[in-house]
């Protein structure tokens, strides 16, 4: 965001807000990209699901997203909202925003428009706290103009003239977007089958609508590939532009199979998930004493969540000695599940 507010620094529209005050800010701004910048995520989820005052704010943001005109009535005005260009953009401890998802956030279409990235910590990435050191810029510096370019370009303005009334009105010049037939058939390609994986897993409810959005996310992003590579009147999308946005949606999916498999989860649920980790993250197995010790399990707790995952094919036991020890059997990663 740093990158992007130093070519328009006016694009923040708000980091928080309630309802009215989101709706009162973005009726000043029709037509213009406003983005609500969140910096702990699971914040607004909780405010969304235990506050009243919040609790119509995933159907709005839909509804934005979508841009639709919103009318608020209230007691002392009227808020009328034209060509929202809403974007949230949000980040959070994913185990803090996955325990707060509900059915009623997919089922309603909030969740399936975000587009979903989850990462792990590497602990080899990690720099030592110290004097600051010198880096290049080069990269940055031609992203930035690069990224400038294009704004100046796809910003462009034109004036008309009213002879009429002798005066001149000042309007933003609208660059259309055509998908060659190539473009069409590759697509319509892609979201049956990201449909059809949806309606094939456990949980049809929850990945239908979260294959038909990104469908609709991967044809945005083509849209934008080609306007990248264009200074064009009319952007013209070609297949080519349709299979690189793939390859980010094919990553976003693996993500969003991740994240959505922890919505509807209760206590006791992500409780064996918590366990389950840490068995996984022992190949060579862990000892069921080290586990009730450092999760500070009872006995029936322990054999209750170990039979669990035991009979869920999760885990397998192994004698060494005395010990009874834990054994992860299932490693294979996200990704290769989705492939």
């Amino acid at each position: 965001m740093d990158l992007v507010m130093e070519i328009d620094d006016d694009l923040v529209m708000a980091t928080d807000g309630s309802i009215e005050g989101l709706l009162s800010s973005l009726s000043t701004r029709p037509g213009k990209p406003s983005v609500f910048l969140r910096d702990e995520f699971s914040g607004l989820l909780e405010q969304m699901t235990r506050k009243d005052y919040m609790a119509g704010m995933p159907e709005l943001f839909t509804k934005l997203y979508d841009g639709k005109m919103q009318k608020r009535v209230l007691r002392k005005e009227t808020i009328e909202v034209h060509d929202p260009r809403l974007i949230v953009f949000a980040g959070g401890i994913k185990n803090r925003v996955t325990s707060l998802l509900t059915f009623d956030m997919v089922g309603s279409g909030f969740m399936p428009r975000f587009i979903l990235v989850t990462a792990e910590s590497d602990l080899s990435r990690i720099r030592p706290i110290g004097p600051p050191t010198g880096r290049s810029m080069e990269g940055r510096t031609e992203m930035l103009a690069e990224l400038t370019d294009l704004a100046k370009f796809y910003n462009r303005t034109q004036t008309l003239n009213i002879e009429k009334l002798k005066s001149q009105i000042v309007r933003n010049v609208v660059t259309e977007a055509v998908l060659s037939q190539d473009a069409w058939v590759r697509y319509n390609t892609l979201e049956t089958k990201l449909l059809d994986l949806g309606l094939h897993t456990d949980k049809a409810d929850v990945m239908t609508p979260i294959g038909d959005r990104l469908a609709k996310s991967i044809l945005k992003c083509a849209i934008l590939i080609a306007s990248s590579r264009q200074r064009n009147e009319t952007v013209e999308v070609e297949e080519i532009d349709i299979l690189r946005a793939a390859t980010y949606g094919e990553q976003w999916y693996a993500h969003a199979i991740e994240v959505m498999e922890g919505v509807g989860k209760g206590e006791a649920e992500r409780h064996l998930d918590v366990i389950c980790r840490a068995i996984t993250r022992n190949p060579a197995g862990i000892s069921r004493s080290h586990l009730m010790q450092a999760y500070h399990l009872t006995a029936r707790d322990a054999t209750s969540i170990f039979e669990t995952l035991e009979q869920r094919g999760m885990i397998s036991r192994k004698r060494a000695g005395r010990t009874e020890m834990l054994v992860p059997t299932v490693l294979a990663t996200k990704s290769q599940e989705v492939r």
